[in-house]
């Protein structure tokens, strides 16, 4: 199993990485692509993977409030 999951987040950084590593730079450098960041092409393909997870878990936690919140609100709902 370790080593399936190992090939599973290989394929994955290998996924994100690749494209980023073969594209070259266009005349119109001055506009970002969409998603792109100001200081991304200072940052390693590892530190722009850690900030989306870092954001991905952030939106998470944001929604699990949410939803903690709404649960709350049913139940206090049902129960009058």
């Amino acid at each position: 199993m370790p080593m399936l999951r190992q090939t599973i987040i290989g394929c994955a950084f290998g996924a994100l990485c690749i494209p980023g590593a073969l594209a070259a730079p266009t005349a119109n450098a001055a506009e970002d692509p969409l998603g792109a960041m100001p200081g991304d092409d200072a940052l390693t393909c590892e530190q722009i993977f850690q900030q989306g997870m870092a954001e991905s878990q952030k939106d998470q936690q944001a929604r699990s409030q949410r939803n903690a919140g709404l649960m709350a609100q049913g139940e206090a709902t049902g129960a009058a």
